[in-house]
Parts: structure tokens; C-alpha cells; sequence
């Protein structure tokens, strides 16, 4: 174990070795806020003096303190090795406790029409166990990343949450479920159709991108994250942002291969014990390149297969999280590798959050399509 071990992961129960009754979570703030690198480029992280003090847990650690002729203003140097792509610089928890309010808007406001919106037909998950993280909480590659390795909060992404289901089905369903006659995206397509037919507007967004976590079973569940965006700029390469151009391929483009070496996952719990943090660790991966990946595309949506059971490493690890379930918050983010300096810095397609959220107790039943 290290200091990042302890600090950033709660590999240590929260007792005091202070003189001061300081939190546990006051300490992990505090360091974060020392050791991650600014926006502004700072590559030289300090640690206060009196922070090393007052936690002498941490006096054990290889730091250099050197001489300490006045103890005003006096910092301590950490090892740097925030600058490379591993697991400790990808999560800000300075941002942790911030959530994006949704909309909750029902499309249908008339007698002609019933409610019926994308985000509540059908009903989706208990509504207080997701929920959409504050992006800047993820950390991602900046413009210059390819030669300073340097990584930036992830800032607004691209789109935003919209609903979270979870089905359990007898055999594991890879087809997706965005063309499934009870999924939320047909539904929502045909209340589309039959409001406009009567000439009434509908908060049905212009493009739809789903990722769906297939778990294999028996029995098998399948997590599927909804994300709708409002500007089609964003994504089609009209607004010649690096991200819309990347968007633009990868969503509207042909390439299977190119989608499977792009989509990105940046994991994080939030909350948790030692056992489950240790399992899922939060290091970007690319899934396409460990697990196989499935396409449903169309003008209106894309969806993402992702299934886990295709790497017994990643399907042991989600059943692992969720017999913890109950007492933990994970945070994920999906975005696009970029490793060409035309298309950086990266931009975070859509990220959700799931609190003590079970897989067993929160999913609903669906047929699985031949």
C-alpha cells in the first residue's frame, strides 16, 4: 500500500493518528487538493508542512522534507508520477458530491396525448440510485497530452443522462435493446410519431447513445445507460471541434474496428471497501480491445453492447461489486481515446453514477429478441 492507497481508496479504517479531530474525508480532500495537477499546468504538487505533520501516518513515506530553517510557507515535494496515464489521475474528488439536476419533463403536456416521455416510458430504475456525476470529476487527456502527458477536468460532456434500466433475461441478450418493441428508444419513437400526427411537439432528443452492460448469467442482467444530446453539432463534425469530428466517425461512420479501438470506459467507485476497490479499479480501459463489443445503429440512435462475459476477469469483478452493492457508489465515464494530437484534447461522451444499486432487487424482466 501507498499514501494514495490509503488516502484515495479507504484502505485504512477512519481512526485518528492526530492531535486534531480531523475527518477522514477532510483528509482525502486536502491531499487532493495538493497533489492533483491544475489545469493551469502545475507539475510540481506540494504537500503542506503542517498537513504532514498533523497525519503523521504519512511521515513513513520516501519524501524528501529537507531543511527547515523557517516553517512558514514551508512545502513538501510528493513523487510526480501524476503525469503518466495510471490509476490515481483519473478521478477528481474535489468534484464528488456535485450532481446534474435532470429534467423531468414529460413530453405529452395536453388532453390529446397521455405523458409519455424518453426518460420516464417505461419507468426506469428507482430514481434515487443513479444519477448523472459532475464531469469534472473525470479526468482526461488534455490538448498537449501526447507530449506532456498532462490531463485535464473533463468539463461539460457531450451528452447527458437521460434514463438507467436494468433487465434480467434467462439468456444473455447481445442484440441490444433499442430496437426491442418494450425498450424505452422504440417507445419513445412511436409516442414521436403518434404526437406528431396530431401536430404536438415532443422532448424526444434528435440522437440517442446507449451503452448496455450485458452480464452473463444465469441469470443474466443487462445495465443500460440512455444519454441524449441536444445539439447534433456536438457529434456530426459541423462544429469542427476535434470531439465533434471523433463523434462524427464514430457514431455515423462504418467502421466496426475503428469503434472497438476508440470507446472508452474511465471506472470509479466513489464509495466502497477495500475488497471492491481493489476489483474494479479506476484505469482507463479500451473495451473493444478486452471484451467484445456489439453495434445497433441507426439515424436517430447508437448502442453500445459491451459483454462482460466475454473476459471472466470483467464479468467476476461486476458480480463481485454487486454482492457489495448496497454500500457502494461507482461512478463511469464514456468517452473516446484520442492518440492524435488533430483530435484532442478528448472529450467525455456521458458519464453516470450508480448508489448501492442491485442488480437483483432493481432489474425488471425482457424478452430476449431472436
Amino acid at each position: 500500500l501507498d499514501v494514495r492507497d490509503a488516502l484515495d481508496f479507504d484502505a485504512f479504517v477512519s481512526v485518528s493518528l492526530s492531535r486534531k479531530p480531523y475527518t477522514w474525508e477532510g483528509l482525502k480532500l486536502s491531499y487532493a487538493k495538493s497533489v492533483l495537477p491544475t489545469e493551469t499546468g502545475n507539475i510540481s504538487p506540494s504537500l503542506s508542512m503542517e498537513l504532514i505533520e498533523e497525519y503523521s501516518v504519512l511521515s513513513s513515506l520516501p519524501i524528501n522534507i529537507g531543511p527547515t530553517p523557517n516553517r512558514t510557507n514551508t512545502t513538501v515535494s510528493l513523487p510526480n508520477d501524476y503525469s503518466v496515464e495510471d490509476e490515481y489521475n483519473n478521478y477528481d474528488f474535489r468534484y464528488r458530491y456535485k450532481e446534474r439536476i435532470r429534467d423531468r419533463c414529460n413530453s405529452y403536456n395536453t388532453k390529446d396525448v397521455i405523458n409519455k416521455s424518453i426518460n420516464n416510458n417505461p419507468a426506469p430504475c428507482d430514481e434515487e440510485k443513479w444519477a448523472e456525476p459532475d464531469a469534472n470529476s473525470f479526468r482526461i487527456r488534455g490538448e498537449n497530452y501526447m507530449v506532456d502527458r498532462m490531463k485535464i477536468n473533463g468539463g461539460d460532456s457531450l451528452f447527458h443522462l437521460v434514463a438507467v434500466d436494468i433487465y434480467k433475461v434467462e439468456n444473455q441478450m447481445l442484440t441490444g435493446v433499442c430496437l426491442h418493441p418494450e425498450g424505452r428508444m422504440q417507445m419513445a419513437l412511436a409516442s414521436e410519431k403518434e404526437a406528431k400526427a396530431k401536430g404536438i411537439d415532443t422532448d424526444v432528443p434528435p440522437f440517442v447513445f446507449t451503452v448496455n452492460l450485458s452480464v452473463r448469467g444465469p441469470p443474466s442482467y443487462n445495465m443500460v445507460f440512455f444519454f441524449a444530446v441536444d445539439d447534433m453539432a456536438l457529434i456530426d463534425g459541423t462544429n469542427g471541434t476535434p470531439s465533434s469530428k471523433l463523434s462524427k466517425e464514430f457514431f455515423f461512420g462504418d467502421s466496426d474496428e475503428f469503434r472497438d479501438n476508440t470507446f472508452k470506459l474511465i471506472p470509479q467507485i466513489v464509495e466502497g471497501n477495500f475488497v471492491v476497490r481493489k476489483a474494479a479499479r479506476s484505469i482507463p480501459v479500451v473495451m473493444g480491445r478486452k471484451l467484445k463489443q456489439y453495434y445497433c445503429r441507426d439515424e436517430r440512435f447508437c448502442e453500445v453492447t459491451v459483454d462482460m462475459g466475454s473476459s471472466s476477469v470483467a464479468n467476476g469483478a461486476i458480480r463481485l461489486c454487486n454482492g457489495f452493492s448496497k454500500s457502494i457508489v461507482v461512478d463511469l465515464a464514456f468517452l473516446l481515446e484520442s492518440n492524435d494530437k488533430s483530435m484532442l484534447p478528448e472529450k467525455i461522451l456521458g458519464c453516470v453514477r450508480m448508489k448501492n444499486m442491485s442488480l437483483f432487487e432493481d432489474s425488471k424482466p425482457l424478452s430476449v429478441l431472436i
